[in-house]
Order: C-alpha cells, then structure tokens, then sequence
C-alpha cells in the first residue's frame, strides 16, 4: 500500500516513532487551543497479520460505521474489558499509519477525541473481509444488464436495496430464473437446483413483497411436487 505524502500535505517531518504531529491554527478561537493531530508516514496493512486476535476482532468492530469515529464511541464499543486493548490498538493502528488521531490538550495531557480510519477498504482486506465498494460496483453493473422476462422486473428492482454481496447473490439466482424461462423449460424447484437450495431466501420477508408481484409458478417453476401423487403444485 503506498505511503501518504505527509510533508506534501502541511505535515511536519516524523519524530523518531514515525508519527507526524500537526498543531492546529485555531487563531482567536480559545476554546479550540492545544488541539493537533497525528499519523504516521509511513503506511503498512501487512502488520495487522501478526497481531493478537482480540486487537482484530476489536478492529472488526470498530470498522463497522463510518471512517470517522468519536473516541468513546470506540472505547464503548470495546466494553470495559477490552478497555486497555483499545489503548493498545489505537497505538498500533497509529504507527502503522492506519488511523489519524484528533487530540485536544486538558490539564497538561493530550486526550484522542477522534479517530479517522485512513482507508477502511483496505484495513477490511487485511483483514480477509470483502471489499464492500468493489462488490457494490460489480452490483451496479451487473443490475445494468436487465434480464430478459419481464415478469422479472420487479425482483431486479429491488437488488439496489440489498447489502452488495446478498445483491450478487440475488442477481445470481435471478439470472438462472432468466435463462431457465429463456429456454422454454417447465418444472418444480426441485427441477431447477439454484431455486430448490435458495428456498429460504427467497422466502426471506425482505423480498416477500416482490414475490407476490412476480410469482415464481407464473415462470415456468412450480413450488413442489406433490409427495403422493407426484403432480406439480403452485
């Protein structure tokens, strides 16, 4: 991962850990002196493989927001047992170059009142997580290229309105439903695989509505055959 230009930004040269301190110009405004931040130059992901793994699963978590954190909504997050891990990931994430501290000075101490995860998309891969940005991207492409029935439409409009990955998912299924009606074929779910396994999703109470406006029967795919007399049910 390519390290940040410090100095190119206005950052002072890094001290001897590396990290880059920037004191604020607050001017006449005296509620906001002793306020700096700090990072590092240099930025390095690879190093979050060898840390503990509750700094990773605490990590997990505070990634799950938005890039720009108030300090103690981190630390609630941590709860009081993982309070000293939370001072000791912040540190490391700071040396790493991984997060941009906020601090203010108060009685002779600089507190953290901020945090901001230089790049989330990327401490996310490190961390073996996917990459909600690509995924979402792929979505809108893929929700771009319309399927070819009609009676589809109104499952395909919904695909926006999901997390990417489950949208991928979705979009997926959709396309086999697409191809299965292109081809003419008539059947139960069991008779299309991808319907059969994904029974419970598409039962799902997010999308109910959009299967009573499009019925999976009315496409050529009964529900079930019946157990006894082995007819097609709807």
């Amino acid at each position: 991962m390519k390290a940040p230009s410090s100095q190119a930004k206005g950052w002072p040269a890094p001290g001897a850990d590396g990290v880059s301190i920037r004191v604020l110009d607050v001017g006449a405004k005296t509620t906001l002196r002793g306020r700096r931040l700090r990072r590092a130059t240099n930025v390095d992901t690879r190093v979050i493989t060898t840390w503990p793994v509750a700094w990773c699963d605490l990590l997990l978590r505070w990634l799950d927001g938005a890039s720009k954190r108030r300090w103690d909504t981190l630390l609630e997050r941590a709860g009081n047992a993982g309070f000293g891990i939370a001072h000791d990931l912040l540190t490391a994430l700071l040396h790493a170059g991984l997060v941009e501290t906020d601090e203010s000075r108060e009685r002779g101490q600089w507190k953290t009142r901020q945090v901001t995860f230089i790049d989330s998309a990327a401490l996310r891969t490190a961390l073996g997580l996917p990459d909600t940005d690509a995924l979402r991207t792929q979505l809108t492409r893929e929700i771009s290229e319309l399927p070819q029935d009609d009676r589809l439409a109104p499952l395909w409009e919904e695909l926006s309105d999901f997390p990417p990955a489950r949208g991928l998912e979705r979009c997926a299924l959709l396309r086999k439903l697409d191809a299965w009606i292109a081809s003419n074929r008539f059947g139960t779910r069991r008779d299309l695989p991808c319907l059969h396994a994904a029974r419970p999703k598409l039962s799902a109470a997010r999308s109910g509505s959009g299967l009573k406006r499009c019925r999976i029967s009315v496409c050529s795919v009964s529900r079930d055959t019946h157990p006894r007399c082995g007819c097609a049910h709807h």
